[in-house]
């Protein structure tokens, strides 16, 4: 973890990090339009997700296969993402191609063609993954416990989008919203590994002095007291079932998520955690049992999830509701609270040894708003957090009131819903 980091805002409002580690003979890097899902509205839904798709598609320099051997060609790779709160091209590679590979990002950024033939043939292959997607149990279950956390609001919606709104995007609409978006003041641009900050203030200058400068996106809140539908249910013929329990929790400013990582990570983060010992080990009724938080900047969620039989659904869920029972009303052990602080510091220490874990690591912070990133103060902060800290942040995520139930399983129904709710917010 030893990286010089430095930030710099160029004028037309493009933000600069740079994490310098020149023990290292790789470069990542990686570009940040700060515009997700939750930016979208109901007929966008699913543009961020098509517009990553279609910058790998090609620009006036460039085909789709040459972007690919620019990069490949010299042992680097090429990949995005998008999630609710940005969309982000990045590359990892070796220092001697940095300059060529920073040239392929910023070409897919800036000067992308999209052509209505690239635009409907990707239609396809988007709908395919939508279509995977719903094949999948337990992104069934997590997007069905979305619908239900976060009623009608984008937070809650696919970041892929819905047949309905990918059907109906035209190629106009993605021109008009990259370009509204894709501005000075939504994008972020990252480095980490063998490169010093003056390397890439010369690579940003070069590519994106010009960008306009925009307006900054903005989104609507996620009240965390809108209303929620206690329990999702879906029949689906499969042989394991799965379970999704979602708690409505802060944003990734408040000061009790340290607490909370600490809590998650005792409660279902690893093989030695409560849930895992319980659920998997003793009992037997589970192959993947697991919690954790998501937080964005408003608002977040914490998510307890579990691939279950299907007849023992009502068995794990009465299992997972006494666990989360017992972190709510016992101090957890002086052995348990270690472990978690290690655990976690342990994990932070060895994903920033990969440059491209360090890059992902600062843009994501960039956009969340952090001015300040300084990851030994946040180590600092893990291992501050006290017993009563964590009995603090479950009284206050952990409640029946605030959570929905998502079941997927075969055979299941309405019948169902009065013995959940009685296993589950009864007990808790």
């Amino acid at each position: 973890m030893n990286a010089d980091i430095k930030s710099t805002i160029l004028p037309n409002g493009v933000r600069v990090l740079t994490a310098e580690m020149q023990h290292f003979e790789t470069v990542a890097m990686g570009l940040w339009a700060r515009s997700g899902s939750r930016y979208e509205s109901r007929a966008q839904a699913g543009i961020n997700h098509y517009i990553e798709h279609l910058l790998f598609k090609g620009t006036k320099r460039r085909s789709s296969k040459k972007i690919s051997e620019d990069i490949e060609g010299g042992g680097g790779y090429l990949n995005g993402f998008t999630h609710q709160e940005a969309t982000c091209y990045y590359a990892k590679v070796p220092a001697p191609i940095l300059n060529k590979s920073f040239d392929v990002l910023a070409d897919m950024y800036l000067n992308s063609l999209f052509k209505n033939a690239d635009v409907e043939s990707e239609r396809k292959v988007i709908i395919e993954e939508l279509m995977m997607d719903l094949d999948q149990p337990q992104s069934l279950a997590h997007q069905l416990m979305d619908d239900c956390l976060w009623m009608d609001h984008p937070v809650g919606r696919p970041i892929i989008g819905n047949l309905k709104t990918l059907e109906k995007i035209t190629t106009q609409n993605i021109v008009d919203y990259q370009k509204k978006t894709y501005t000075g003041k939504n994008t972020i641009i990252t480095f980490a590994g063998k490169i010093n900050h003056e390397q890439s203030l010369k690579l940003a200058n070069k590519y994106f002095s010009q960008l306009d400068k925009g307006k900054k996106a903005s989104f609507r809140k996620a009240p965390v007291d809108s209303e929620i539908n206690p329990v999702g249910l879906l029949d689906k013929d499969i042989n394991q079932g799965y379970i999704s329990i979602g708690f409505k929790a802060f944003g990734k400013f408040d000061e009790r998520r340290f607490a909370l990582n600490v809590l998650t990570s005792i409660l279902g983060g690893n093989m030695s955690s409560r849930l895992f010992q319980t659920v998997r080990e003793k009992h037997g009724l589970a192959y993947y049992v697991h919690s954790g938080g998501q937080l964005l900047k408003d608002c977040g969620t914490v998510i307890v999830s579990a691939g279950i039989q299907t007849e023992q659904r009502l068995k794990a869920l009465e299992l997972i509701a006494r666990e989360l029972l017992k972190i709510k009303t016992r101090e957890v052990t002086n052995s348990e609270l270690k472990r978690a602080k290690d655990y976690i510091t342990g994990q932070f220490l060895i994903s920033k040894e990969s440059t491209s874990n360090f890059m992902l690591w600062l843009g994501e912070a960039a956009v969340a708003g952090r001015e300040e990133i300084k990851p030994k103060e946040s180590l600092a902060k893990i291992e501050a957090v006290t017993k009563e800290d964590i009995l603090g942040v479950a009284n206050s995520v952990f409640c029946p009131m605030n959570s929905s139930v998502a079941i997927v399983a075969n055979g299941i129904d309405d019948s169902d819903l009065k013995q959940i709710v009685d296993k589950f917010g009864n007990i808790l």
